[in-house]
């Protein structure tokens, strides 16, 4: 069957995707990520089958999302399970290699609708990020000034409506994904990059600038901010990242680039009101460039 060859830039990693060619349809906000053919910095090799492969590795790791097979490799399956041990809702196949870790093997569940989305979802992208040095944070993320302002905290919190918020009430405000972002600390500057994934938001832009702030939200009757410390800011950034429990070195890699930008980037928390009030109290504290106590 003819293949076709796919390059994504996420985050500065090139990825290459080897997948048969005919049953690929472009979507948004993917396609925005799709880049010329240039040097690779992960392989993925593609394949579309009705019956994934089986494995007769060692359950490691279950959620409802992932079954994890295998030490020395991985068996990785994605999609919705009841319960360990059933690979009838897994969606996708990925095979790691842990010795040659910038090539994977991926098999898809063949239906009508695979798409560029479909791929992406299908490959595992918070391992390959993590692997990378690269976080994925859930997350509303902002552009303002020139820098990136990422709002995070549990479903529900409000990050969504903050980032309209400043979008309404400051010039020149772009709301770059309104669900996720991806934190790096490369060569110990901090910055956030744009995803393809977006939930609801739609908002998915292929932009990245240097990080200002990180602010955790929480729920308040009234506009309060405080900075939080150093370690304190690793634990609650790192409850709202996505990260593959059951791999040593993505959670090592994960740490340590919330080590790195915490230590370069203030973290606050931040309890508001939907309202632009909140806009003011915070663009108020990053112009000064406070560092608040409770």
């Amino acid at each position: 069957m003819k293949r076709q060859y796919i390059f994504f830039e996420i985050a500065d990693v090139v990825i290459k995707i080897e997948i048969p060619e005919k049953i690929i349809k472009e979507d948004m906000p993917y396609i925005n990520f799709l880049t010329v053919p240039k040097k690779e910095d992960i392989r993925v090799s593609c394949d579309i089958l009705s019956n994934l492969p089986k494995t007769n590795e060692r359950l490691i790791y279950y959620d409802t999302r992932n079954l994890v097979y295998g030490e020395n490799i991985g068996i990785r399956y994605i999609g919705h399970f009841e319960r360990p041990e059933n690979i009838n809702g897994a969606s996708c196949y990925i095979y790691y290699d842990y010795k040659q870790m910038d090539s994977y093997k991926v098999v898809l569940r063949k239906n009508d609708s695979i798409s560029l989305g479909t791929v992406l979802s299908g490959i595992g992208i918070e391992f390959l990020m993590a692997r990378k040095c690269r976080v994925i944070l859930h997350s509303s993320f902002i552009s303002y000034q020139g820098k990136g302002i990422v709002f995070t905290g549990p479903s529900g919190i409000g990050k969504s409506t903050q980032a309209e918020l400043w979008r309404l009430n400051r010039p020149q405000v772009e709301i770059i994904n309104g669900d996720r972002s991806i934190l790096s600390c490369q060569n110990n500057t901090p910055m956030v990059y744009g995803l393809p994934f977006c939930g609801s938001s739609k908002i998915a832009l292929n932009k990245s600038v240097p990080l200002r702030a990180i602010v955790i939200l929480c729920q308040g009757k009234e506009n309060n901010i405080c900075s939080l410390g150093d370690m304190e800011a690793v634990k609650q950034i790192y409850s709202e990242c996505s990260v593959s429990p059951w791999d040593r070195q993505c959670i090592q890699n994960v740490l340590e680039v919330l080590k790195c930008i915490v230590s370069k980037v203030p973290v606050y928390v931040l309890s508001c009101l939907p309202e632009k009030s909140a806009v003011d109290l915070l663009d108020e504290v990053l112009q000064k460039g406070e560092v608040l106590n409770e």
